[in-house]
């Protein structure tokens, strides 16, 4: 088991070195539209190794690595 999280930990460092480095251009109005809101996006993989992570006797013995009690929103598009 630790060996398989050891890979997918590997590997989640390793997507950003084939991710996508095009250089982004905001219109103005786009910038004025959403200056102070924010969004956050987890790939399907991150997500994956996140709820692995958790449900492990570190992740569930360990409050500060993983929120154990709370308010779980998951908004999907």
């Amino acid at each position: 088991m630790k060996r398989i999280i050891a890979v997918l930990i590997l590997a989640i460092f390793a997507l950003p070195s084939v991710a996508q480095h095009k250089k982004v251009n905001f219109t103005k109005e786009f910038i004025k539209q959403n200056r102070g809101k924010f969004h956050i996006e987890v790939n399907e993989l991150k997500e994956l190794l996140i709820t692995m992570l958790a449900i492990t006797n570190s992740g569930l013995e360990n409050d500060d690595m993983f929120e154990q009690k709370g308010e779980c929103i998951i908004k999907t598009s």
